[in-house]
């Protein structure tokens, strides 16, 4: 059957008008995703393995725009990898055939992508100054990796908060929740420091039990 909308019946036209002359979308051939200025292949297996366009390309993703939003997703997902490792002044770029994801237009992404570089400059990684969770009840041990002088990654904070949440809810305090968290990072000195606060609330008792 031939689409009414065809601007003629030769065979040139007909294989544009069924879209039989369009190239068919590609995953993109090559992807590198490098560690750079810092010699860690620990770190650099835990950026490989949290990156979103490495499983997008093993996956065989294809389309230029899902292609598109993975890369800037990617930016997001290499910091929070970074930060869990205590690294606070990264600097990533990631690149689609030589363009920088983050200056391209959103709304006009790119027709074909064949190749992604992605290089991550981790810089130092940092050190808890202060950590300290208050109040806490009494016989709470926070996380042995939040302290002064540990590296300051951001799982410990997240450890830190919840034993000090779970501790007070294992007294009685069923409502205990955080009242605040101050993060503030020394770029000089490569220092974080971590003030978490929580709020106990009343402490709760049983009351009929059927």
């Amino acid at each position: 059957m031939i689409p009414q909308n065809c601007p003629s019946k030769t065979l040139a036209a007909l294989a544009l008008c069924m879209g039989l002359g369009a190239a068919p979308a590609v995953a993109f051939e090559e992807l590198n995703i490098a560690l750079t200025g810092a010699q860690n292949d620990a770190l650099q297996t835990q950026l490989r393995r949290a990156s979103l366009l490495r499983t997008a390309k093993a996956d065989g993703i294809s389309n230029p725009q899902d292609v598109f939003s993975t890369a800037l997703a990617e930016y997001q997902r290499l910091l929070e990898t970074l930060y869990a490792n205590g690294y606070y002044s990264g600097v990533i770029h990631i690149r689609l055939d030589g363009r920088d994801a983050s200056t391209i237009p959103p709304l006009d992404p790119p027709a074909r992508i064949t190749r992604i570089d992605v290089s991550v400059s981790p810089g130092n990684q940092f050190r808890f100054g202060t950590a300290s969770v208050t109040p806490l009840p009494p016989g709470t041990v926070l996380p042995e990796g939040f302290s002064p002088g540990k590296p300051a990654r951001s799982t410990e904070v997240i450890a830190a908060a919840t034993t000090a949440i779970d501790s007070w809810r294992m007294a009685g305090h069923a409502k205990a929740q955080p009242s605040h968290q101050h993060l503030s990072a020394n770029h000089a000195t490569h220092v974080l420091n971590a003030e978490i606060g929580v709020i106990p609330g009343p402490r709760v008792d049983f009351g009929t039990l059927i």
